[in-house]
């Protein structure tokens, strides 16, 4: 198994990878919990902790880095406090988010996971919250996009393109990086839940 993880990260050392897509804020809470409520039959959840980490496609460049390969990553994100969260996270990872567009018309996608444990027994997870779903990015904000992205396809060796269904990787954003790629015989790997018509 180690000369198989050798291999892999001699092959992804010194390569940058174009890493295209949904960007989510995957949040983790845990708590314990002792008591039920007396305003409704629901248990009280005691707090210990909330992590943030990278999700959707930062999650794919979070992978991409841990693999030895230098991620360069492409999304859009809303002007707001999870912007700041999710930055700090790919801060963590050693993960620039130089390239990641900000804008107010969309809010940054939010995955909450609620685990909760009691002394009978071990963390479970009991519910998921979202927030911030959108299916479409505005147009001046696509075509921001795309200029990053042809500005960036000549300096990578490889792209992903991560779709989460949340208006990155529109027909448009995922024809023209896949024409790009073609052009200059750079290999393209698409993840996508919804499968792309390209």
């Amino acid at each position: 198994m180690s000369d198989l993880i050798s291999t892999v990260e001699k092959h992804f050392s010194g390569k940058r990878i174009l890493v295209c897509g949904d960007l989510i804020a995957d949040q983790f809470m845990t708590g314990s919990v002792t008591r039920m409520s007396r305003e409704a039959p629901v248990q009280i959840l005691n707090h210990l902790e909330t992590e943030t980490r990278p999700g959707g496609a930062a999650n794919a460049a979070a992978n991409v880095a841990a693999l030895g390969a230098e991620p360069v990553l492409v999304g859009v994100i809303g002007a707001d406090a999870t912007r700041d969260l999710l930055i700090a996270a790919l801060n963590a990872e050693s993960i620039s988010a130089e390239e990641v567009l900000v804008t107010s018309t969309v809010s940054t996608t939010c995955k909450l996971r609620i685990f909760a444990s009691s002394e009978k027994d071990n963390s479970k997870q009991v519910i998921r919250v979202d927030y911030g779903k959108c299916d479409s990015i505005d147009a001046a904000v696509t075509e921001e996009l795309l200029t990053t992205i042809v500005r960036l396809m000549p300096s990578v060796d490889a792209v992903i393109l991560s779709d989460y269904g949340y208006g990155v990787v529109s027909e448009r954003v995922a024809a023209v990086v896949i024409e790009l790629a073609k052009e200059r015989n750079v290999p393209v790997v698409v993840d996508s839940r919804f499968g792309l018509k390209n």
